[in-house]
């Protein structure tokens, strides 16, 4: 199914999916968008990119002008008075208009790509994963009050699913588990009942916990760092960055269960991937260490080709 749509409707879309809950301050955008076009404007101007004949560049990196000129651009990028719109077609490439009047317009395409957009590179994206995490301001952990229409109790238990979106394959989604105290719902927290409870804390950051995450990332130059943060400090930076989270489970034995955990931002075109396995016990004691490893930043495309090769 083709998916075109205004960039903030998609946003809210992309929150909505995943359930009341996990909300949290979303990146500005239209402001990503409006500094990458002022970028671009002054490249042209300038006649080249980092050595890189402007012409050349623009090749390389498939972007288009499609109506008006550059001067249009950089004219209309600082009009505030100027409508912007964003719109990204099929999850790959955007179409940032900006609009004076009927008559006065400019239109420019380009790849949903982080790298592009954001003006890095994948060695440097990677170098300040870790830094960035640390650095980030978590809300304070708050539960949201679940519509009951919205829940679906599981079999005879005492367990209700809000069911998330999908994400690639239906073993992927942003499903969470809640219990039922009286007239209340709160979201499922118990070691018997591991891979729903790691599900919620995977997805968003309501429930208070002490459990810590030991990162292997593994990076495109072919190095690994590591490094030990809160998993509710690592699920927060995610969500404050614009993905949204979908998890799976791998395999669920007594004493050890092997989870995915994909985050991806749609808006940039990227996937954070990480292969987390946990002992329950962590769960009773609601402190100890579950250890990942993670590739962050992947395009989406190769995303795709990952689950390719699995089916083959």
């Amino acid at each position: 199914m083709k998916l075109t749509t205004n960039i903030q409707t998609l946003v809210l879309g992309l929150l909505l999916a995943v359930g009341p809950g996990i909300v949290c301050a979303q990146p500005d955008y239209i402001e990503m968008h409006r500094q990458f076009a002022i970028k671009l404007a002054s490249y042209a101007e300038f006649g080249e990119v980092n050595g890189m004949p402007f012409n050349d560049y623009m090749r390389t990196e498939k972007i288009l002008l499609r109506d008006g000129s550059f001067d249009d651009l950089r004219r209309l990028c600082n009009d505030s008075t100027a409508a912007v719109n964003i719109i990204l077609a099929d999850g790959k490439r955007y179409l940032l208009q900006f609009t004076h009047d009927s008559t006065d317009q400019v239109s420019l395409s380009y790849p949903a790509d982080y790298r592009l957009i954001l003006g890095t590179n994948m060695i440097d994206a990677e170098d300040e994963f870790e830094h960035n995490i640390r650095n980030a301001t978590i809300d304070e952990p708050s539960e949201y009050e679940i519509p009951d229409q919205l829940l679906q109790q599981i079999g005879q238990s005492k367990i209700y699913l809000l069911q998330g979106s999908t994400f690639l394959i239906p073993e992927l989604s942003g499903n969470r588990y809640y219990v039922k105290d009286g007239n209340h719902y709160s979201l499922l927290y118990s070691s018997d009942f591991p891979c729903e409870t790691m599900a919620n804390l995977l997805t968003g950051t309501e429930t208070v916990n002490s459990l810590l995450i030991s990162v292997v990332l593994v990076k495109n130059n072919f190095k690994t760092d590591t490094f030990t943060v809160p998993l509710r400090q690592l699920v927060g930076y995610c969500l404050s960055e614009g993905c949204t989270p979908y998890y799976g489970i791998i395999s669920n034995d007594k004493d050890n269960v092997v989870c995915e955990l994909f985050m991806h931002n749609e808006m940039l075109g990227y996937t954070h991937i990480a292969k987390i396995n946990f002992n329950p016990s962590v769960l009773d004691e609601n402190k100890g260490v579950v250890n990942a490893r993670m590739n962050c930043y992947i395009p989406l495309s190769n995303v795709k080709n990952i689950f390719k090769d699995d089916e083959k």
